[in-house]
């Protein structure tokens, strides 16, 4: 065992919970479904991601909490009868202010 494995702290998940892929594209947690190796998970991933590899190292793996916050909350959206919809702006969170010699703009 090297200096840096004495280092890290390795979590355990168990076969059903569920988990974050870190630096994985698609959107949504995946069920563990077995324990590789030490250090390795083999997860339940969707079907339409079969030509992904199903086993990961456990530094890529983050625990879901289910507190609801990563779910996107989807609102009324009104189509047309093409089917088309008009998007409308919220507000606009944040300006940048770029400041000269001897004024401000924003």
């Amino acid at each position: 065992m090297s200096y840096g494995d004495r280092k890290v702290l390795y979590l355990e998940y168990m076969v059903g919970e569920w988990v974050f892929v870190e630096g994985f594209t698609h959107e949504g947690c995946d069920e563990v479904r077995k324990h590789i190796a030490k250090v390795a998970y083999e997860l339940a991933l969707a079907p339409g991601l079969s030509g992904v590899q199903l086993v990961f190292h456990i530094l890529m793996l983050k625990k879901y909490h289910s507190d609801g916050a990563h779910v996107i909350q989807w609102v009324l959206i009104l189509l047309d009868l093409n089917f088309t919809f008009e998007e409308e702006p919220l507000a606009i969170l944040d300006r940048p202010v770029r400041k000269l010699r001897s004024k401000e703009i924003v």
